[in-house]
Formats: structure tokens, sequence, C-alpha cells
């Protein structure tokens, strides 16, 4: 039976099409029989895209669209309601003419619970692929909860990431779901490459070294340290030198200020009020030109540095 899927774009051919003969000199008697053809295939069309189709079957799905078509061509287009939900790669017989399978994403096979009992999808047969295209959303897709955050994932055990495609590496920020840790990685497989992960505890555990931020620098007179910007510091002294009262540090920050005379020697150190050394006795540092000296440093509380025991004389 011929439907509006044989219906031509070149008008001249569409004067007799099945049924519906709206040829030039026609019976007036026919006018009624054709219009109400029309009408019936226009209509069943509507149900094809509405979603008025009910599916049987859950991974081997059938269709019948009321049109008795006998092949599919580029571009048709098919909306249904699912009878079942999917429990992996699944087909899609329409009228019987042959079972083709449906994918996502336009080459990406359907994975369990894609389509739900009573959802309503829409797909397009593709046919160089020979095989249908689903158009409309997937039932697990990552959902959007609100307009400022994003739920990823359904709930179930199973490692959901962000997968940054790089030209030469990829990186992804992912949920191990069976350790519990969300990650951050090399690649593009969730736990293989882990660079930080963090635990449900909170804990962060580093893949690799984790190096802080260094300034390097050449320094005399009042200085002051920028905390926020540094976690160590490469200092070489060419005069005397004072450690002024910062604003930037943090509570829990630590590191390293490493100390280097100039080719002349014998700089001195001095610390504002903020700095606190053992016994506040201050702090014993090397004179010898070249010398290097290595200050732990940890800030206990706002405008509260404290500095442990140089280590001296490196060379």
């Amino acid at each position: 039976m011929a439907s509006i899927f044989d219906w031509s774009n070149s008008q001249a051919s569409n004067a007799s099409v099945g049924s519906i003969n709206w040829a030039e000199g026609m019976a007036p008697s026919a006018v009624n029989d054709s219009a109400r053809y029309t009408m019936a295939d226009v209509a069943m069309w509507r149900d094809l895209l509405g979603g008025a189709k009910i599916s049987s079957g859950t991974n081997t799905i059938a269709l019948t669209s009321g049109l008795s078509l006998s092949a599919y061509a580029q571009g048709m287009m098919f909306a249904f309601e699912a009878g079942g939900a999917n429990t992996g790669a699944a087909t899609l017989n329409v009228d019987s003419i042959g079972a083709k399978d449906i994918k996502k994403y336009h080459d990406v096979a359907l994975a369990s619970g894609d389509l739900e009992a009573a959802g309503i999808y829409l797909v397009a047969y593709e046919a160089t692929a020979d095989n249908f295209q689903l158009l409309s959303a997937v039932s697990n897709a990552p959902m959007i909860s609100g307009a400022d955050s994003i739920t990823i994932g359904s709930g179930t055990e199973v490692d959901t990431k962000i997968v940054f495609d790089g030209n030469a590496q990829d990186f992804y920020i992912g949920l191990d779901d069976s350790e519990d840790d969300l990650v951050i990685g090399l690649g593009s497989a969730v736990g293989t490459t882990p660079a930080i992960s963090i635990d449900e505890n909170q804990v962060t555990t580093f893949g690799k070294a984790a190096v802080g931020a260094t300034q390097t620098a050449s320094i005399t007179g009042s200085t002051v340290l920028d905390f926020q910007t540094y976690q160590n510091f490469v200092l070489t002294a060419t005069g005397n030198v004072t450690l002024a009262n910062p604003s930037t540090e943090a509570v829990g920050q630590s590191g390293t200020i490493v100390f280097i005379q100039d080719g002349t020697g014998s700089r001195t150190l001095g610390l504002g009020t903020d700095y606190e050394t053992v016994g506040g006795s201050g702090l014993t540092i090397s004179t010898a030109a070249n010398a290097k000296d290595i200050i732990p440093y940890f800030v206990i509380a706002a405008n509260q540095i404290a500095l442990g025991a140089p280590s001296l004389g490196f060379s």
C-alpha cells in the first residue's frame, strides 16, 4: 500500500499515488475519497512522529507503523513508546522489514536502561550505516537538576567520568565507584593512572610528586613574602634583609625558605613580629659567601608563622 513516504517532492509526480488521485480532470465523485485518503496518510504520519505507536520487545524491538511499509529509506523517522526497558544493545524492526541496530551518539550501541518502559523515543534511519540513530536523549543520560548543578550517574555502581580529549593526551575527572574515590587522572579509564584521589573520608592521595610553587629572587632590605602565590622561596641576599610581616599566609600552610648569601656574604636576616622562632631567640644563619641555609616554616595561625631551626651551610 502506498503511503506518505511514496509522495514526491516534485509536484508533477503526485497526480496519482496509491489510492489518492488528484489528476487533472478527475471526476467530482473522486474528490471525496482522495481527500479522505490524504487525510488518513497524514494522520498515520502524525502518529508515527507523535509517539502514538507502542513497540513490543525489549532488546529486539518490533513496531507496526500502520503504513504497511516495505523498505526503509534514508531519513525515515519513527517515534514510539517503548513497550519495555532494554537491558543492552537493541534493534528495531518496523513492519517486519528487518531488524536494524539502534545507535546513540551516531555510532554507539545502547546500554542497559537507555530505553525505559513507557518512554517515548525518536529514531531516524541512516542508510549508509544501515541502522536507526536515536535522536532523543537516552533515559539514563546525565540529568541537569536545577540551573546551578549537574547530577552525573544513575545511582548504580558504575564509574562515571568527564573525559577531556586532548590532541596528544587525554585527562579525566571521574568517580571510581568500586573504591568510592573521586579521581583526576591521565587517559580516559578511571583508576588506571590517577594523579589525585580523594576517598570517602576526604583523604587525598597524590599519584606522583606534588610540586609547590617556588619563588626564586634576589632580595635586600624589607621584603614581604607572598604566601598566597608561593609555597617555597629561594632567596639570594644582596644586602641585609628583613622579612616584614606578610598578610597572605594561610593557616596550615607549610614550606621551605632557602636563604642564600651572595658572593660577598655576611648578609643578615631580620624578622618581623609575625615570624616566631624556637625560644624567641631569632635565627642563626651562615655568613660565608654563597652559603645556603634551609629554613622550614609552618603557619600556626593568622600572624603566627613558626620557623624551624635552619639547616646551615649547604654548598
